[in-house]
């Protein structure tokens, strides 16, 4: 709570035999626009071949505990 956030990294596994890429890019450029409205850069990220879909974004931050 409270931290400023610095940057976000990327997790994607899709099943790419199965999914049309342009839904996968629609599915990243929604968490694109969600880093944009932060003000924070994608600093990179993973992508794999996966059987199910799986996304997620991690995100670092900078906090200083106040005594």
């Amino acid at each position: 709570m409270g931290g400023k956030p610095i940057f976000a990294l990327a997790i994607v596994g899709m099943p790419l035999e199965k999914m049309p890429v342009e839904v996968i890019q629609r599915i990243i450029a929604g968490g694109e626009s969600v880093c944009a409205l932060a003000g924070i850069p994608i600093a990179g990220g993973h992508s794999i071949d996966t059987l199910e879909r799986s996304t997620g974004w991690s995100r670092s931050a900078w906090s200083i505990e106040e005594k």
